[in-house]
């Protein structure tokens, strides 16, 4: 099994389990994020990150270069949610 595999396994098994909580905050734009940014990062370092609305626009479009699978009806709510949950003056 490719390492890819066992890790995005293992990604997608985090904060699933009975009693755990996701570190994906409830909102619009939760089950794209889960989706699209597990699949080649650790989530925690997502959620750790503070960036503005516009860095998140350019990090969204820099990953949408690279191939991520995002449909273009999800690419506002999904900028949305990382900016609203883990922007600068979000809370934690």
């Amino acid at each position: 099994m490719r390492r890819s595999a066992v890790w995005l396994t293992g990604v997608l098994a985090f904060g699933t389990q009975a009693g755990e909580r996701s570190v994906w905050p409830e909102g619009e734009g939760r089950e794209i994020a889960e989706r699209a940014c597990s699949q080649c990062h650790d989530p925690v370092v997502i959620t750790a990150s503070r960036l503005s609305a516009g860095q998140w626009s350019a990090r969204v479009d820099a990953m949408l270069a690279k191939g991520a699978k995002v449909g273009d009806d999800e690419i506002d709510p999904l900028i949305e949610y990382l900016a609203t949950h883990f922007g600068p003056a979000s809370p934690r």
